[in-house]
């Protein structure tokens, strides 16, 4: 009875926030990093320069966040309908890593602690101890330190370009050992290259991922499928002014995004990812810090 009582209340209010969601035009932002430093790119791969924020820049970026009354929550918040009744309710953001680089632990955790707010971090569970990655041991202070460790993967293939069987090992095991490790639910998939497929969502859901975070640019509603959440991703060259236009969730900022993603997304298919990929590489390469 419990149970059946706690499903109407979650429907109810799911009900509730679309209606907010009417009235208010309400919106999640899911902002995505890769790599931070402190201007010493040693260790930075050529074509990661691109994913590589500046520790200033990633704390401005979280002050105005602050300053500005955003309400940083976790995905399992966002997903099974938690959020708070609050006048902060129409400003909820998620803070999302991926790849698993040390930075993330070395320099990410301790601005974000500054400010009291956790993130969501996506690790690609081959490359844990490896040279500048994360370390089973890191890992496990950021869990305790109320960070929420889910899955990258376990080699960060393309996973729309491999079989079957292997889509379903590099899901089904990343989140085993995770599990096994840190003694926690890896309940969220982040995509490599944000590749997916619909039999790709398919065995994420057989295998109990309850979401995935994609490389789709855009805004989260309460209605928005939890296996293609929308995400930005937060670039080196982005200027404060953007990254002030998305988490206000401006419509001009959306559509130019939005363009330029359909842009590329075509490219992809006409070159395939690999080729794409390869070219992507080489122009990131010589991108100067």
């Amino acid at each position: 009875m419990i149970s059946n009582f706690s499903k109407l209340f979650r429907r109810l209010y799911k009900q509730f926030f679309i209606m907010l969601l009417n009235k208010k035009k309400l919106y999640l932002s899911i902002l995505n990093y890769h790599i931070l430093h402190n201007d010493q790119l040693s260790g930075i791969a050529k074509d990661e320069i691109i994913y590589a924020n500046k520790l200033q820049d990633f704390q401005r970026q979280i002050k105005y966040i602050s300053d500005n009354q955003y309400q940083v929550i976790s995905l399992e918040e966002y997903v099974k309908g938690k959020l708070p009744f609050a006048p902060t309710l129409s400003k909820p953001v998620i803070i999302t890593f991926d790849d698993g680089h040390a930075s993330q632990y070395v320099i990410g955790m301790p601005a974000l602690q500054e400010y009291g707010y956790s993130a969501t971090f996506f690790v690609t569970v081959g490359k844990i101890g490896t040279e500048n990655y994360i370390s089973w041991q890191q890992l496990r202070q950021m869990r305790d330190d109320g960070m929420a460790i889910m899955s990258h993967t376990m080699t960060h293939a393309f996973l729309s370009d491999i079989p079957v069987a292997q889509v379903r090992w590099e899901l089904q095991e990343s989140k085993k050992i995770l599990e096994q490790e840190l003694g926690k639910p890896v309940d969220f998939l982040s995509l490599p290259g944000g590749r997916c497929s619909r039999i790709v969502k398919e065995i994420a859901k057989e295998v109990g991922y309850k979401g995935i975070c994609t490389s789709i640019i855009g805004y989260n509603y309460p209605d928005t499928d939890p296996y293609s959440l929308r995400r930005w991703t937060i670039t080196k060259n982005m200027s404060f002014s953007t990254f002030q236009a998305i988490v206000e969730g401006k419509k001009s900022t959306l559509a130019y995004y939005k363009s330029r993603q359909i842009i590329l997304n075509g490219m992809k298919r006409i070159m395939g990812n690999e080729l794409y990929a390869n070219i992507h590489k080489e122009i990131t390469s010589g991108l100067k810090s």
